[in-house]
């Protein structure tokens, strides 16, 4: 296998492929969910950014597993709204159902994007999937953050898919309240 330069880089002395060849790769092998976790966990581990996926698909065409993984990363760009994810989408038409204000989406506040923000209240919104927030390390890192704002005199708030997903009238009200 020939690999193009650019599919590469050099780590303690050993050439190994970039993620998003490795993730080019494994799009031949894995399931379309296996395939959006493995995506969905490198972006939040910030080891790539989608552009590098679509420049190692542009240089590998003809790859199996291409057109899932093309499809893959139609969904996960931002929609017209700013979301970036099926329960940031899922809070939104909460908050449109319910007639709430709607806010700034994937806002950035002290140098993080913030999925939720009413800048007049102060309010921050998160919405977390238990798989990216269910860890200690999550946690610990959600736990910070929250503090970070809240030293910034705003108002952290958040909620998990399950509140969204099953509880919408729930998370409406209390949402309604935190916006008064």
């Amino acid at each position: 296998m020939s690999l193009h330069p650019m599919d590469t880089m050099t780590l303690d002395g050993l050439r190994i492929t970039t993620p998003a060849r490795t993730i080019v790769d494994l799009a031949a092998t894995l399931s379309p969910r296996a395939l959006r976790e493995t995506v969905e966990r490198a972006q939040d581990l910030r080891r790539f950014h989608p552009n590098e996926i679509r420049a190692t698909l542009a240089r590998n065409p003809g790859r199996p597993g291409t057109r899932p993984l093309r499809d893959l990363m139609t969904l996960m760009e931002p929609d017209e709204d700013g979301a970036r994810s099926h329960l940031e989408r899922l809070f939104l038409l909460v908050v449109r159902k319910h007639r709430l204000p709607r806010p700034d989406v994937n806002h950035p506040i002290a140098r993080r994007k913030r999925d939720f923000v009413w800048p007049e209240q102060r309010l921050v919104v998160e919405v977390d999937g238990y798989e990216y927030h269910s860890t200690r390390e999550a946690k610990r890192r959600d736990h910070q953050r929250d503090r970070e704002l809240t030293g910034l005199r705003w108002r952290p708030a958040r909620f998990t898919y399950e509140d969204v997903a099953f509880e919408p009238g729930e998370v409406a009200t209390e949402l309604a309240g935190l916006l008064i």
